[in-house]
């Protein structure tokens, strides 16, 4: 008897030896896996510090830590995802965390890639863009294209939920780019506005479709013009079942380095139309109106030669049906002076007016990481 419990203590003794082994090797196969994965990752992003005045208040409004992570396992597969941390008007709320954007893409062949996820809205160029505050040379974004102030809306999403295809190519001496998607598309408002926020189930089971095609005419790509459209069902099933959004952008982008210095111009069209019909929470609730709605900002940049200081000089104009309680007409004119400490790292200066607002003041320390 003693025998035999020895001689089965001996085989379990082995068998955990090498079960235990072979575990190990496959622990440390995944280890370097997972270690050689860790060498495509790569992180990058930006991070700021805003102070604002206006009509006699003022602070520091906000700081910002936007992280964002690359992921390229083999030439043609990508992961891009960006998280926002924000501190921001403490009065209402102490702090915001969300996703900005994940992104997974995967290169079909040099001039078209497939996409999915939740990812930033292609309409124009600002949101894909320049809307980093290291990237953007202002201390604020657009009204109506980026930003909402004093109730008044955007004319696009931040970002999107759905996939698309994207990519580019060669004609002659010029470049073209191209981006078609469909995402669960938009909501409407009882007062006539829109609400882009379309995560989670679609409302009315019809995706939108949207995209935008961009030219570079010049050989030397210092001149693009884009146009972008996006149309897709706003209602649900039930209340506005038959009302469309129907938007329509256009957009350039010039940039010239010459003996006088850099110039960068740059500027954006949006245009969105809803259905005519009747909302009841407008001035003229049982009344159908003309729902069309503008937005547009030109911005011109200039950089001394051989200096870190360059000038900057927006105008932006914001149109609402007369009809609505959701904002009214607005032209903002900000001018600011930019130090760039380093290519990546900007210390902007700027004054904003408006034609039915307080004068405002900012700073903004920003810098890609």
């Amino acid at each position: 008897m003693k025998k035999h419990i020895l001689k089965l203590g001996i085989v379990l003794s082995m068998l955990l030896f090498f079960g235990a082994k072979s575990l190990f090797a496959q622990n440390t196969e995944t280890i370097q896996k997972q270690v050689d994965n860790q060498k495509k990752i790569a992180v990058v992003g930006y991070a700021t510090a805003n102070y604002f005045s206006k009509g006699g208040n003022g602070g520091f409004i906000s700081s910002t830590f936007n992280p964002i992570f690359v992921y390229r396992p083999t030439d043609r597969l990508s992961f891009n995802a960006e998280l926002e941390v924000e501190v921001a008007d403490a009065e209402e709320w102490d702090g915001a965390f969300a996703l900005e954007f994940a992104e997974l893409a995967y290169e079909l062949n040099n001039n078209m890639t497939f996409y999915a996820g939740k990812f930033l809205s292609p309409i124009g160029t600002y949101q894909q863009r320049y809307h980093p505050a290291w990237i953007n040379k202002s201390i604020n974004n657009p009204i109506g294209i980026q930003n909402e102030v004093n109730g008044i809306k955007r004319l696009q999403g931040d970002s999107e939920i759905g996939m698309g295809l994207k990519g580019g190519f060669y004609a002659g001496n010029s470049r073209l780019n191209y981006n078609v998607y469909i995402t669960n598309g938009p909501k409407l408002n009882d007062d006539g506005s829109v609400n882009w926020d379309n995560v989670g189930m679609d409302n009315n089971n019809s995706p939108a479709v949207g995209g935008r095609i961009g030219i570079l005419p010049f050989a030397n790509s210092t001149f693009e013009v884009g146009i972008s459209g996006y149309r897709g069902k706003a209602g649900d099933k039930t209340a506005y079942s038959n009302v469309n959004v129907t938007l329509f952008a256009l957009d350039l982008n010039y940039v010239k380095q010459t003996d006088f210095g850099k110039f960068d111009v740059k500027g954006q069209y949006n245009n969105q139309k809803v259905s005519d019909g009747v909302y009841p929470g407008t001035k003229v609730a049982f009344q159908p109106f003309n729902n069309t709605t503008s937005a547009s900002y030109l911005q011109l940049a200039y950089r001394f030669p051989n200096s870190k200081l360059e000038l900057v000089n927006r105008i932006a104009n914001f149109n609402v049906p007369n009809q609505v309680t959701w904002g009214a007409d607005q032209t903002r004119f900000t001018t600011g002076l930019d130090y760039w400490i380093s290519w990546n790292t900007v210390f902007k200066f700027g004054v904003d007016f408006a034609n039915n607002d307080a004068t405002g003041i900012g700073f903004t320390f920003a810098m890609g990481l």
